[in-house]
């Protein structure tokens, strides 16, 4: 048998010992040398180990030298790469240091424990709630089960199923499927769909890091301690194992854009962006007061230990509605990225529905599908049914659940000024006289807290104030940790069975595949009127306007597309605080341009900022501005920066060749004198003079606040190749011919 064995090893390495002689037969054996045999036999077998050996040596010297090289290269990575050969006992205090807190005491490769963890992370923020909120965190936060939510829990049981949990706090109930009946729930199925997949890629990753060895390390003996109390050191930044996070941050909190930052190490990653108008945006109040803002504060300090990046992104804009033009321009405002996409647009929406379906819409085309929640009411329930059944994830959050959660605040009036002072800053002049920051003195204590900046603008009635915020962030940010919680559970029973979680992971991702299907199989419902009448008869199936893939050359902030400098061509500017993105506009330039064939670039002209010494809002509507004494001035839509940045989405061949032209929002209706308005039409009364690839405009049908562009051949400017040109690009020239006027465009789109 040994022999047997030994001769299949010869044969298996015959390729590394070329002049060994062929095996000896046992009758070549001479019988009076017994050992002769063997002795060659073991003569051949040392050969081959020593050659073995030196083929080990060398891919142990390949793999080390790659491992370096690409540390190297991704040194800002706070994934370390680790291979076989790095591994043992001496590396443990490493492999744990680059574990997410929350990770220390599970085992990696079952996930045995991460609920409890995580558990315990979200009754550590809980505390620091109560804290903030003191005797009234109860009536204000704690749950009220109704008895639809009673029989869900109990059917839940009786058909063994994951549970239908109430949830901690009563943040868990503000948001719904608007078509949920009994269990089914398909947009809270979707939302925590999502953060499986977050959780499975933080699991990958750690396996891949720290290898599949029989003796994982055992990060619970690094850092001993109750589970409880290590997770509260970590979310404390007390841990010396990790680098501190951020501490909770005070109320209130004026640095920077009161966004904590966080030096966990991060494995996936979790955004969140809202659209909105002022009162979403935070006017009146300081940016880091929004509840965007605060939602992120309150978001890291759990996803961040988890192992996930949570990014808050405010992207409101006061004066402006979801659509049209937010809507078109989805994915340069927001990004590419978005998880999960807030709408706020109440008050500027109104009964117009066409918009938030439009809008809807633009943002299930993005690669990454994201949960739409909306900050409405039941006037929206079409809308948002519609897109489930699409297959879009969409809830709908309980305004009326979220008043009887500010009820729960103490009333001012009939208190001492003793009394008064032992109230929670977080609530203290919220409610005077039975309402929510009105009567007096709430109204004046509404928005100034120590005198900072006390003259800024936009402090109205109709504006909410920085408790209001702090309240409707923590409402968002404990509805998701809470479905972050549902989520780790319902993996767990994913799980049973050993399944890998790389097989856990493509399982989800096919369902969201067979969701996006279901969306781009499904049609658009076009609601209302939403193009002028007398325009009814156009050359174009409006649906177009809803699916089809687009450019967005836009000058309006906050948006992705101008933060990285893609509008302007300016890639050394980027960043989103005010100093880079307004010194990447140049000064607007001088002299008349009078040949056509010479023109001018058609600049971006930076509007007023308030001058404080904090930031207090980051939306501003930047426009491409041309006023008659400069002659003629041309843009490229979509330019170069453009094409590379969104060309991966563009899955059209060739272009629909409809432009469309967005005015700039004036604020409060005031827009200022002279200035030329496209509802005019100014291409009939040739106040203006615009020409696409050479053929001139003569009509701008209006859009809402937007309008497209028609020319002799109609609606449509052909593929956008003139000039040479092969990427689907137009050339787009102005003139303005009345003197001492001027047009502002906030937005260009293409079709």
């Amino acid at each position: 048998m040994v022999e047997l064995e030994s001769n299949k090893l010869q044969e298996r390495t015959a390729f590394i010992v070329e002049d060994e002689p062929d095996e000896l037969s046992r009758a070549d054996i001479v019988p009076l040398s017994p050992n002769l045999g063997v002795q060659k036999k073991s003569h051949r077998f040392k050969w081959i180990m020593v050659m073995l050996a030196v083929i080990t040596v060398v891919y142990v010297f390949t793999m080390v030298t790659k491992t370096s090289g690409e540390d190297n290269n991704n040194s800002n990575s706070n994934i370390k790469k680790r291979y076989w050969f790095q591994q043992g006992p001496q590396d443990c205090p490493a492999v744990c240091a680059a574990r997410p807190p929350l990770w220390r005491d599970v085992d990696v490769t079952t996930r045995e424990g991460l609920a409890n963890s995580l558990e315990a992370a979200q009754d550590t923020l809980l505390d620091r709630v109560k804290e903030r909120y003191g005797d009234y965190y109860s009536d204000i936060f704690e749950v009220k089960q109704s008895s639809d939510q009673k029989e869900d829990q109990d059917s839940s049981k009786e058909n063994e199923g994951p549970p239908a949990p109430v949830g901690k706090t009563r943040g868990k109930q503000a948001f719904h499927s608007v078509t949920k009946s009994g269990k089914e729930n398909p947009s809270i199925e979707r939302l925590r769909r999502r953060f499986m997949e977050k959780i499975l890629e933080v699991q990958i990753a750690l396996i891949k890091q720290e290898g599949s060895g029989s003796n994982p390390c055992d990060c619970s003996k690094e850092t001993p301690s109750p589970p409880q109390a290590r997770t509260r050191r970590a979310l404390n930044g007390e841990d010396q194992v990790t680098t501190k996070i951020s501490s909770y941050a005070p109320m209130p909190n004026y640095e920077g854009n009161g966004n904590a930052d966080t030096t966990d190490p991060a494995y996936s990653k979790l955004i969140w962006a809202l659209g909105g108008h002022s009162a979403a945006a935070g006017h009146g109040n300081l940016y880091s007061q929004s509840y965007t803002a605060e939602l992120e504060r309150l978001g890291r300090q759990v996803f961040g230990p988890l192992g996930i990046y949570f990014e808050g992104r405010n992207y409101a804009m006061g004066s402006m509605s979801s659509g049209p033009e937010v809507a078109m321009c989805f994915k340069e405002i927001f990004g590419t990225d978005v998880d999960i996409i807030g709408w706020d647009y109440g008050l500027t929406d109104g009964r117009t529905l066409f918009k938030s379906m439009l809008y809807g819409n633009r943002a299930a085309l993005l690669p990454t599908s994201p949960i739409l929640m909306m900050m409405g009411s039941d006037r929206y329930a079409s809308v948002l049914k519609k897109l489930e059944d699409d297959g879009m994830g969409a809830l709908l959050f309980e305004h009326a659940h979220f008043q009887s959660m500010m009820e729960g605040t103490p009333e001012m009036d009939g208190m001492t000024e003793e009394e008064i002072d032992q109230v929670p800053e977080a609530i203290r002049y919220m409610k005077c006289d039975g309402k929510i920051e009105s009567g007096v003195p709430c109204q004046e204590k509404k928005f100034i807290i120590d005198g900072v900046c006390p003259k800024r603008k936009f402090m109205t009635s109709w504006h909410p104030g920085h408790k209001y915020h702090l309240l409707m962030g923590h409402v968002i940010a404990l509805f998701l940790i809470d479905t972050m919680l549902e989520a780790v559970r319902e993996l767990d029973l994913l799980t049973i069975g050993a399944k890998k979680p790389e097989n856990i992971l493509g399982d989800l991702k096919r369902k969201d595949e067979m969701d996006r299907d279901k969306f781009e199989r499904s049609a658009p419902e076009l609601h209302g009127d939403w193009i002028a009448p007398g325009d009814d008869k156009l050359d174009i199936n409006r649906s177009l306007f809803y699916r089809k893939p687009n450019y967005c050359h836009t000058g309006l902030l906050p948006s992705m597309t101008r933060y990285k400098g893609i509008v302007t061509e300016t890639p050394d500017m980027v960043g989103d605080t005010d100093d880079t993105f307004y010194t990447a506009l140049s000064p607007l330039e001088t002299g008349n341009a009078t040949d056509i064939d010479k023109p001018r670039k058609w600049q971006l002209q930076g509007t007023p900022r308030q001058v404080c010494n904090v930031t207090l809002v980051k939306d501003f509507k930047d426009t491409f501005f041309a006023r008659a004494e400069d002659g003629w001035m041309s843009l490229t839509v979509p330019n170069t920066a453009e094409l590379k940045e969104y060309g991966p989405y563009d899955t059209q061949i060739a272009r629909e060749g409809l432009v469309v032209l967005c005015e700039t929002a004036c604020d409060w209706g005031k827009c200022p004198p002279l200035g030329i308005n496209l509802v005019d039409d100014p291409f009939v009364n040739n106040t203006i003079t615009m020409t696409i690839d050479g053929q001139p405009v003569t009509k701008a049908v209006v859009m809402d606040r937007c309008f497209f562009l028609q020319g002799p051949q109609g609606s449509r400017w052909g593929p956008g190749i003139a000039n040479k040109r092969k990427n689907g690009q137009y050339e787009i020239k102005v003139r303005v011919n009345e003197e001492k006027s001027f047009v502002r465009i906030s937005s260009i789109i293409v079709y």
